[in-house]
């Protein structure tokens, strides 16, 4: 199985660049095949909000950057993987402008989704996706950030979605077997 993990550490940030060594390690411990993109290396840009990926080149942002692979390689695996840093309940501003690039794989069709009304996915199958978020949590931020990702999940088509806020690696190596296993990634 295919796994794609986005390094949201901002320089210096050693907590979260060692969170995603450790979910890199984890989960080719658990034989998936491991690509990940440490964004503060990657040349993207903020997402215009054009809609070109909708209606000028469907499922392709204008944006001829390192934005494509983020986009090319999400649709691609059985699992994606968020490490950042807890920002005001939210991600930190590389994965934000990140994620922000992942518009192209959704459709310009809307569709009502239960109690939703969202953007239909524009291809078939969409991977698993779990958040690590790293910060000293209080409880009412851990559940900001833990409603966030499932949102997230259900508007980029998600399967299973699963969120983990810790506060340091440590936390992580308890939290991450299980996580893996209630995400029941499939090939």
């Amino acid at each position: 199985m295919n796994a794609v993990v986005y390094d949201g550490a901002a320089p210096g940030d050693d907590t979260v660049a060692t969170i995603t060594e450790h979910v890199c390690v984890a989960l080719r411990a658990q034989a998936y095949a491991v690509q990940c993109r440490r964004l503060r290396a990657m040349d993207v840009a903020w997402c215009r909000g054009c809609f070109g990926c909708w209606v000028q080149s469907p499922g392709l942002c204008v944006i001829d950057d390192d934005g494509r692979t983020l986009a090319a390689d999400y649709v691609g695996s059985n699992l994606a993987v968020f490490t950042t840093r807890i920002t005001f309940g939210g991600h930190s501003a590389c994965m934000k402008r990140a994620i922000d690039r992942l518009l192209c794989l959704l459709s310009v069709t809307m569709r009502r989704d239960g109690q939703y009304v969202r953007h239909a996915p524009r291809y078939e199958r969409m991977p698993c996706l779990l958040v690590v978020g790293a910060a000293p949590l209080d409880k009412e931020e851990a559940e900001l950030f833990r409603a966030m990702v499932a949102a997230q999940g259900r508007n980029l088509h998600a399967p299973r979605t699963r969120a983990i806020a810790v506060p340091s690696p440590a936390e992580l190596e308890r939290l991450l077997p299980q996580s893996l296993r209630e995400l029941e990634v499939q090939p």
